[in-house]
């Protein structure tokens, strides 16, 4: 599912994180990692810590041929 409008203006407007909302969007995120790493077929953020302007932390899951989440 793509990233919802409603959630993508905040992280438009925090100049300090410029790809957050790729890494909010499963779609963005399968097609820069697909350049990084052709075997993965995407990954989901399933942990996200966010203080605007100061700190960002995000845990991904891989999605992979042959794994459980395939």
């Amino acid at each position: 599912m793509p990233l919802r409008a409603e959630d993508a203006a905040p992280t438009e407007r925090d100049p300090a994180f410029p790809a957050l909302s790729v890494l909010l969007d499963p779609e963005s995120l399968a097609e820069r990692i697909s350049v990084l790493a052709p075997d993965l077929r995407g990954a989901e953020a399933v942990y996200l810590r966010y203080k605007p302007g100061t700190a960002l932390f995000v845990g991904l899951v891989r999605d992979e041929p042959g794994s459980p989440r395939s």
